[in-house]
C-alpha cells in the first residue's frame, strides 16, 4: 500500500488498525515538495487509531471520511486543511482532540460524535480558531468534558441540535455569519450562564457570539 502512495493519492483504509508508526509512514509517503502531506479522497470509515493520531498541517484535497472511527489516543488536526467535505459522523475520541487552526472549506459533519475528553476548535490562548466556510453539523454530539469553541468562525449555518455538553462549553468571540441551531441542546447545570448559547435560533441573540456582516 505505501509504495503506491504519492502526494494527492486516494486512500482506502476502512476498518484498518493504525498505530503511530503506520500513520507516520503514510504521511511521509504523501509529502509534497513543501513536506506537507496531501491526501486525495480518503476513507477511514470504521478505522481505529490505536495511539496518537497526528494530522497536524495535513491537507485533504478531496472528500475525507472519518465516520465511525475510534481514536483511542489523542487526536491532533491543528492547522489541517479540508478542501472539500469532511465527515466525522459517529466517531469516538477517547482522549483530547485538537482542531484549532483547521480550515473546513466544504461541509463539516460531526453528528453523533462522542468526545470523551476535552476538544478544542478554538481558544484565546492559541492563534486562530477553526474556520468553517460552509455548514457545520454537530447534531446529537456528546461532549463529556471541555468543549472549546471560542474564536471559532462559522461562515455558514451551524447545528448543535440535541447536543449534550456535560461540563464547560465556551463560545466566547465565536463568529457566526449564518444561523446557529441549539434546539434541545443540553448544558451542564453548573455552567456559567454567560457561556451558554441563547435558546433562540438566531445568533444575534446569543451571548458572546459575534455576527459577521454578510455582503
Amino acid at each position: 500500500m505505501l509504495r503506491r502512495l504519492h502526494p494527492g493519492s486516494d486512500l482506502d483504509a476502512r476498518g484498518t488498525y493504525i498505530d503511530t508508526e503506520l500513520l507516520s509512514l503514510i504521511l511521509q509517503s504523501l509529502q509534497d515538495e513543501d513536506e506537507r502531506p496531501t491526501f486525495g479522497r480518503v476513507l477511514f470509515t470504521g478505522a481505529q487509531f490505536t495511539e496518537t493520531a497526528d494530522f497536524r498541517a495535513v491537507s485533504f484535497a478531496d472528500d475525507a471520511v472519518f465516520t465511525d472511527v475510534q481514536f483511542t489516543g489523542p487526536a491532533a488536526f491543528v492547522g489541517a486543511k479540508f478542501t472539500k467535505d469532511v465527515n466525522f459522523d459517529g466517531a469516538q475520541f477517547s482522549e483530547y482532540a485538537l482542531f484549532y487552526g483547521v480550515q473546513f472549506a466544504g461541509e463539516a459533519k460531526f453528528s453523533n460524535v462522542q468526545f470523551d475528553d476535552g476538544v478544542w476548535f478554538g481558544s484565546p490562548m492559541f492563534s486562530g480558531g477553526a474556520q468553517f466556510m460552509r455548514s457545520a453539523e454537530f447534531d446529537r454530539a456528546h461532549f463529556a468534558k471541555l468543549a472549546m469553541f471560542a474564536t471559532t468562525r462559522f461562515a455558514g449555518s451551524a447545528g448543535f441540535t440535541r447536543s449534550q455538553f456535560a461540563e464547560n462549553a465556551f463560545f466566547h468571540d465565536a463568529q457566526f455569519a449564518g444561523e446557529a441551531w441549539f434546539i434541545r441542546a443540553e448544558f451542564a447545570p453548573e455552567m456559567p450562564r454567560s457561556n451558554v448559547p441563547s435558546s433562540t435560533m438566531r445568533t444575534s441573540a446569543v451571548p458572546g457570539f459575534k455576527r459577521t456582516p454578510t455582503s
